[in-house]
């Protein structure tokens, strides 16, 4: 689901899904088919454009008070070197198109404050252009491990 929505006079939210997936039970879409990688990639680009969209719509002074918060890493630095290339000691590097999306040219363009992340099983911080790309979750690798550095009591202050 695309939504987006004022919360308060003083911050603006967009709300989105950078990949997403509806499957019943079965393994199979509402429809009764199978979800192919084409499914994926052109909800996946729906979504990223309706995020451009609605970001380029806003002012620079309503995109400083705009918190993007999708499934999906939108960039894939935490995971890759300068040059783009994998990093050897983060397990996640070997998966790269699982774990983020590479939007950093629409972060650099016309991200907002904050864009909280996901699916990502670790911490991460990251800024790009004026946009702090964050990640805080309590999910660590692996059914029932905790990430040792999820912080209880984050708080994202515009």
């Amino acid at each position: 689901m695309n939504t987006a929505g004022t919360i308060s006079e003083d911050i603006l939210l967009v709300l989105a899904c950078a990949r997403y997936c509806t499957i019943n039970g079965e393994g199979s879409s509402a429809d009764g088919r199978y979800l192919t990688l084409r499914d994926t990639n052109e909800l996946h680009a729906a979504a990223r454009d309706f995020i451009a969209r609605e970001l380029r719509a806003l002012s620079p002074e309503e995109r400083a008070r705009t918190i993007v918060c999708t499934h999906f890493w939108p960039t894939l630095r935490p995971w890759t070197d300068e040059a783009g290339r994998p990093l050897d000691d983060h397990p996640e590097s070997q998966w790269l198109n699982m774990t983020g999306s590479d939007l950093d040219e629409l972060i650099a363009e016309a991200g907002p404050r904050y864009w909280l992340g996901g699916h990502a099983h670790t911490t991460h911080q990251v800024t790009i252009g004026a946009t702090h790309v964050e990640s805080n979750p309590r999910a660590g690798d692996g059914p029932g491990h905790v990430n040792p550095e999820f912080a209880e009591s984050y708080v994202v202050e515009l």
